[in-house]
């Protein structure tokens, strides 16, 4: 008899980031990687900055100093996706300066809009929170943007919630990780 899923343990972070870049290979079709890095490079920023320059409009972009700056907290990830040796996107967070035990989920952002790759990422960054001990990951987003896209609900479909926030700070949003709800998003994105 097969053994239920959610008896199964969960797959290492590495071997789901295996199975996403297949993932996006088919959806995309175009080879893709997934890079992980935990430093900022020179190639790594001007990759960011054009990507943001495409995605984003400009008070929305983030300068080299402030890109550096983030790439110096503690607990920061970079995920970059590469098609065909071209970067079309990337997400980036560190360890919640205002909160012990979360991660901040920075930014996310594609050159390419609706083909699953933000889902993927977002996803992605989940089970490396739960892997790496943290209990939640927390975002700031918009409603919506300029471009009509429904942030608040794209993150909504991955489960996050909103929580109370300076609305300055735009709509704060957190997802509890435990090994349940890591597994529905793991089976509804990545698997």
């Amino acid at each position: 008899m097969e053994p239920c899923l959610s008896a199964r343990p969960l797959p290492s972070f590495e071997d789901v980031l295996k199975s996403a870049e297949v993932r996006l290979t088919k959806a995309l079709g175009q080879h893709c990687r997934i890079l992980v890095k935990r430093r900022l490079d020179e190639d790594s920023i001007r990759e960011i900055q054009r990507i943001e320059d495409k995605a984003f409009r400009h008070e929305l972009r983030y300068t080299v100093e402030e890109l550096v700056s983030r790439g110096r907290e503690e607990g920061f990830l970079l995920l970059l996706v590469l098609c065909e040796d071209y970067h079309i996107a990337f997400l980036h967070g560190y360890n919640e300066p205002s909160e012990e035990d979360a991660f901040f989920l920075d930014t996310v952002a594609t050159t390419l809009e609706g083909r699953g790759i933000g889902s993927v990422l977002v996803a992605l960054t989940l089970l490396y929170g739960f892997e790496k001990g943290y209990k939640s990951v927390t975002i700031r987003t918009e409603e919506t943007d300029e471009k009509g896209r429904k942030l608040k609900r794209f993150y909504q479909n991955l489960d996050f919630e909103v929580f109370p926030c300076d609305p300055l700070e735009g709509v704060a949003m957190r997802r509890k990780l435990d090994s349940r709800s890591i597994r529905a998003v793991y089976e509804k994105t990545l698997s």
